[in-house]
């Protein structure tokens, strides 16, 4: 919980300085546990993020695909004698 305020910070802070700023690669440092716009040493990428407007609509979800039905039958028994 704590790290995701700190990823929203970040991104706040840093959205509102640059208005052509599209996305953001955000990194943690594994021992501070401190969020980063750049790399460097002990830190791992949490990825790229993009601001969300929260007034725009929601996109659509795609529906998963329909599972598929085996339509043969199973193979018979031979007679028994």
């Amino acid at each position: 919980m704590r790290l995701l305020r700190s990823i929203t910070l970040a991104c706040a802070a840093l959205g509102s300085t640059s208005a052509l700023a599209t996305t953001l690669d955000l990194y943690v440092d594994t021992v501070s546990k401190q969020v980063y716009t750049e790399p460097g040493p002990n830190r791992v990428s949490l990825g790229t993020f993009q601001q969300v407007d929260p007034n725009a609509p929601a996109a659509p979800v795609a529906a998963p695909a329909p599972a598929a039905v085996a339509t043969t039958a199973p193979a018979a028994r031979p007679a028994q004698a």
